[in-house]
């Protein structure tokens, strides 16, 4: 049949498959169209994780390095207050033992302060009431147990459980 030889109304079907499909194409350019956005997106949200990644694993080797000193002074002032108190034993006036008794509460008072400013350990329970926070959920599995330190950096600074901006949802 030639094209001349068609009818109205086959014409008119025709028309409107043209019409069908140039509409199926129309969705799948926009969807193409879209898909480069949401691309960039999703990779700018991984940059954004791995910085803050990045900078959560400093501040847990900086406390870390914290947590080491204050053993380190803790365990030295255990070993000055056994010196002190075995020196105790063979003093020979008031002015040493005077002495003696206030290096020996130093050394005690220097215990209680790296004991108040050291942070404290991780618990498992505290580990597993991270895992159930609603704001830990939105970050990938990798980056859950990170949350603890911060939690303790901002209790120490004074910023309380607050959440930033950021992770409110």
């Amino acid at each position: 049949m030639a094209l001349n030889e068609l009818t109205v109304a086959e014409k008119l079907k025709q028309l409107y498959n043209l019409q069908l499909i140039d509409s199926e194409i129309d969705e799948i350019s926009i969807l193409r169209g879209e898909l480069p956005m949401e691309v960039s997106d999703l990779e700018d949200e991984i940059a954004g994780l791995e910085t803050r990644k990045g900078r959560l694993q400093n501040n847990i080797e900086t406390m870390e390095a914290d947590l080491a000193k204050h053993k380190t002074n803790i365990k030295e002032a255990e070993s000055l207050i056994s010196k002190y108190e075995k020196q105790m034993d063979n003093v020979k006036n008031n002015r040493e033992y005077d002495a003696l008794s206030k290096e020996l509460e130093m050394q005690r008072l220097e215990i209680q302060l790296s004991e108040k400013s050291s942070p404290e350990p991780i618990t498992p329970t505290q580990s597993l009431q991270l895992h159930k926070h609603p704001h830990a959920s939105r970050c990938c599995g990798h980056l859950c147990h990170l949350f603890a330190p911060v939690r303790v950096l901002r209790e120490s600074e004074g910023m309380g459980s607050k959440q930033p901006d950021h992770l409110q949802q």
